[in-house]
């Protein structure tokens, strides 16, 4: 490990100059977008299942006893 520190290239390779040119708000935009689009997604299915379990709903209650 320690040598491959001192001798290090400082050129760097292919990949290591794609994650260097990453263009970090166009990342950071795509990731909000993803997860404003999951959230919406999300809400919309909870409010239909919602809804759907309201329609059919019923009280029942219990008489008393016959003597």
């Amino acid at each position: 490990m320690l040598e491959d520190i001192r001798n290090h290239d400082p050129v760097p390779t292919a990949q290591e100059s794609e994650w260097i040119a990453v263009r970090l708000w166009a990342a950071v935009e795509r990731v909000l977008l993803l997860a404003g689009f999951a959230l919406v997604l999300g809400a919309t299915a909870s409010w239909l299942c919602d809804y759907q379990g309201d329609s059919a709903s019923f009280v029942v209650t219990s008489a008393p006893p016959a003597r």
